[in-house]
């Protein structure tokens, strides 16, 4: 498996224009999955269209859990 390079790494603020350039129709869905002590757990689902969006088959999903302070546990 590759190791993780923060020197590759792409802010989400870059990634989302980059990925409607690619998928003009595309779709980007954020769900709160979870809250608890501060914490707070984000599910994303990326549809390339509204077809794939109906028939909830997404291109890509994930998720992370930020906490106070905005610290990420991706």
């Amino acid at each position: 498996m590759p190791k993780f390079n923060i020197d590759d790494y792409e802010l989400v603020k870059d990634r989302i224009p980059l990925f409607y350039e690619r998928f003009p129709d595309g779709r980007i869905i954020t769900q709160i999955f979870s809250e608890d002590d501060g914490h707070v757990t984000i599910i994303a689902s990326l549809f390339e269209d509204e077809a794939q969006q109906g028939r909830n088959n997404a291109r890509a999903t994930g998720g992370c859990r930020d906490g106070p302070g905005g610290h990420s546990y991706a």
